[in-house]
């Protein structure tokens, strides 16, 4: 792939000062309001240390931010309740959408090396899908009969996800940002495996006693993500770091399966299995090694995985009634258990999408409409092309399709590249998409994400291919 060789840069020294001129009088201006307000020294200091920082973060690191948007979710122990600066999702957004303004700034009074323009070429056709889908969506909450749904997915698609998409267009400019993306999402789904591991052998009162869910959904396609990532991006360095990589790829794999979601283990096999059919060829000598041998340690580590949790007591109950649904399924007999339950979901789905075919319910109308056993609020039918269906209905569906269609556009960019650098996102992308098909909903962050890197890659591939402004820089 063709990328430019000179990083992105602010001009320094003009924004800097600026930047900590402004920290300055915050902090001086927080000293005031301590004084009169007999607030402990302890977080005047740590705001003042923050507002210090703060100009830093924004300018050097704005990739963690974004990456680090998609994964502090996972994370948290309580869901958030309203609107607050003490949720890490919401300030992190903050933050980013700082970080991220900054950027169009400046490329906006031509200081960065490039222009606003350049930001979207040859990938209006995605954005433009993109953000219809998230109006599209928007405008049928208001005849949706579930208000206070409806809301709370727009709000999430707009605060969260629709940004989630437009930044990788902003940020990635090169190959570092690229490789800076990579290691990042393999460094928080490393965090995510360990402790999604500890959570099985230090299972809580409540999963033994079978009133928590030990199932991770979010949690195994964001591992199964950065096992994709570290089997085909083509890294260049030394054999010691290959070895590292493929003991990497058996950790994910390993957190794939502890977490015990059958659309994310099922989802990342057939992923993997097709991507080693299909883009066998595209690969380069040395990581067709690492493949081999990767997937060698694999055929191993599976199945002495699948034995290790069988024998655990808070994942053996589970597994086993999952296997149970998994071969009643074969055999044709009606699903039971959440199997069933899920069956149900979708149609339902279906059922609503035929009631009202052309504009659907509205969104999270689809929660109205669906009544099972269970006390619970289901918000989304697990399936985010039904849950389109049902609540936008044909037009939803129609600009769904465009996305899809711009995607596989993109994905053909990337797959064309002689130097194969941005191959990697090819399963990532199939992977997401395939597991929030089978149990996600549309305002899922990792899936919106991850389409907005594909096609920011795409357009770095295409400026590459047509501009000597973006030339080849090693990885």
């Amino acid at each position: 792939m063709m990328f430019e060789t000179h990083p992105f840069r602010l001009p320094l020294k003009p924004a800097t000062e600026v930047l900590m001129v402004i920290g300055l009088s915050v902090s001086l201006l927080l000293a005031f309001v301590a004084a009169r307000m007999e607030i402990e020294p302890f977080w005047l200091l740590f705001a003042a240390l923050a507002v210090l920082v703060l100009p830093l973060l924004l300018q050097k690191f704005p990739i963690l931010l974004m990456v680090a948007l998609v994964y502090v979710g996972t994370f948290k122990t309580h869901a958030a309740a309203g609107v607050s600066l003490r949720d890490p999702t919401l300030l992190t957004a903050a933050l980013l959408y700082a970080a991220v303004i900054m950027r169009v700034l400046v490329a906006g009074v031509g200081a960065g090396g490039y222009t606003l323009r350049e930001l979207f070429a040859g990938q209006s056709a995605g954005v433009i899908s993109a953000c219809l889908l998230v109006l599209v969506i928007a405008i049928s909450s208001v005849y949706s009969p579930a208000v206070d749904v409806g809301r709370e997915k727009v709000l999430k698609l707009l605060i969260f996800d629709l940004p989630l998409f437009l930044a990788p267009f902003v940020l990635l400019r090169t190959s570092k940002d690229v490789r800076h993306v990579l290691l990042l999402s393999m460094l928080g789904s490393l965090l995510l495996a360990i402790h999604t591991m500890n959570r099985a052998l230090h299972p809580t009162t409540e999963i033994l006693l079978g009133q928590q869910d030990p199932t991770q959904i979010s949690e195994g396609l964001l591992t199964g993500a950065a096992a994709l990532m570290a089997l085909y991006y083509p890294f260049r360095t030394k054999r010691l770091f290959h070895t590292g990589l493929i003991a990497l790829i058996i950790v994910f794999t390993s957190g794939v399966i502890v977490s015990v979601s059958r659309s994310a283990i099922l989802s990342y096999f057939l992923v993997t299995s097709c991507s080693l059919i299909f883009l066998w060829r595209r690969l380069l000598q040395q990581s067709r090694k690492r493949v081999l041998l990767a997937v060698a340690a694999l055929i191993v580590t599976v199945p002495v995985a699948f034995g290790f949790l069988w024998n655990l007591p808070a994942m053996h109950s589970k597994f086993a009634t999952k296997a149970a649904e998994l071969s009643t399924a074969i055999k044709g007999i009606p699903l039971p258990g959440t199997a069933d339950q899920r069956y149900s979901f979708s149609t339902s789905a279906m059922n609503a999408f035929l009631a009202k075919p052309l504009l659907g319910w509205g969104a999270g109308g689809w929660s109205t409409l669906w009544h099972y056993s269970d006390e619970r609020v289901v918000t989304y039918p697990h399936n985010f092309v039904l849950e389109i269906a049902a609540e936008q209905g044909l037009l939803g569906l129609s600009v769904l399709a465009l996305l899809f269609l711009a995607a596989m556009r993109a994905g053909i960019i990337v797959l064309r590249d002689q130097h194969i650098r941005a191959i990697f996102i090819l399963p990532v992308v199939a992977l997401v998409a395939l597991g929030n098909a089978v149990t996600g909903q549309v305002d899922d962050r990792c899936m919106w994400f991850f389409f907005g890197t594909l096609f920011a890659l795409a357009r770095m591939t295409r400026i590459g291919d047509s501009s000597t402004h973006f030339r080849h820089s090693a990885y």
